[in-house]
């Protein structure tokens, strides 16, 4: 009710600014949030997973891990006994899983491309710098 009060005698009074639609900016700003907390879930996934492979197997996983990379080799690794098999399931499950973000992370960056596109910017245009 405060807000509602404050709001009336804002516009009353003529000191109210008109609201404005959001705009582009404000969905690439949504989708920009989004695409961290994908990246973020992922890297956890990969990071589970990079730990459930080396325990499976000999001589620990590479560290650069893709979901088809993982895959590969988690069709090398005949588990034995529950606790490999368990594992080995569960690491099955998080290779479904990378799958799905980076599905995710790809539809994200459609999505805001098109909006660069859309807006008529010209910031994808600008060089990146190249670093040390």
């Amino acid at each position: 009710m405060d807000a509602a009060a404050a709001a009336c005698v804002a516009a009353l009074q003529g000191d109210a600014r008109p609201v404005q639609p959001e705009c582009s900016t404000d969905a690439l700003a949504l989708l920009d949030e989004r695409r961290s907390n994908l990246a973020q879930a992922r890297v956890r996934a990969v990071n589970q997973l990079h730990a459930l492979l080396r325990a499976l197997l000999p001589g620990g996983a590479p560290r650069d891990l893709s979901a088809a990379k993982a895959e590969q080799l988690l069709e090398s690794v005949v588990p034995a006994g529950p606790a490999e098999i368990t594992r080995h399931t569960l690491a099955a499950d998080l290779v479904a899983e990378v799958r799905i973000w980076d599905v995710k992370l790809k539809d994200n960056a459609k999505a805001m491309a098109s909006l660069v596109a859309e807006s008529g910017s010209r910031l994808t245009d600008t060089p990146r710098a190249s670093g040390p």
